[in-house]
């Protein structure tokens, strides 16, 4: 003969649907709440795995040339007085032929590369991750970029890294010209500022628009 309980208890539903409020009150929560955070961090870090735009770095690499059309003209720092204190010789006088003007751009594309690397810091967290964007959406990574992501992305913070990379790149770099090919302080004055100038505008449009999500 089978003994049958009939007792109250043998009748309750398994933990995951009684109806036990002290039960649901300690457990549902965190559960839904773990869930909500995993779609926000999904949701937002599928649209913060920032890459270079490369048509607004290509369109920066006419800031400097641009500038030079003016900042070397014979009205301020050009002609004659660009001669004298870039001690060029007499038989290269007169305007930089055409296509090397143009070539220019290549190598001001590059410049607008490396601005890219310095004002862009979500760049450097692509680059901790091996340049790997499905890492970037999961993880410690993602986590990052959903709540840092997009710090700093302004013309202002552009402006400062231009600045800062005039000084620690470019003032280096023309000083060691000017002191071993023993040319004037007016030479590097006068390169100093175009750069200073054109690296800074630089900075400003490519922080501000000058990446793009993926």
């Amino acid at each position: 003969m089978v003994h049958t309980d009939l007792n109250k208890e043998n009748f309750l539903p398994p933990l995951g649907i009684r109806g036990d409020k002290k039960v649901f009150q300690k457990n549902v929560p965190p559960l839904l709440t773990s869930l909500v955070i995993g779609v926000i961090i999904n949701f937002q870090t599928k649209n913060l795995i920032m890459t270079p735009n490369f048509l607004i770095l290509a369109a920066s690499a006419f800031i400097p040339f641009t500038l030079g059309y003016f900042w070397f003209s014979e009205k301020l720092f050009g002609g004659a007085y660009w001669d004298q204190i870039a001690q060029v010789p007499e038989e290269k006088h007169g305007p930089a032929k055409m296509g090397l003007l143009f070539s220019s751009l290549i190598l001001n594309f590059f410049a607008a590369f490396g601005i890219y690397c310095l004002t862009v810091h979500a760049s450097g967290v692509f680059g901790l991750m091996g340049g790997d964007a499905e890492a970037m959406k999961v993880g410690t990574a993602g986590a990052f970029m959903a709540e840092h992501g997009q710090n700093f992305l302004t013309f202002k913070h552009g402006l400062v890294h231009g600045i800062q990379a005039t000084l620690v790149m470019v003032l280096p770099a023309y000083g060691y010209v000017t002191i071993f090919e023993k040319k004037g302080w007016n030479y590097l004055l006068v390169n100093l500022g175009y750069w200073l100038i054109a690296l800074s505008l630089m900075g400003g449009v490519i922080s501000q628009w000058g990446w793009q999500v993926v």
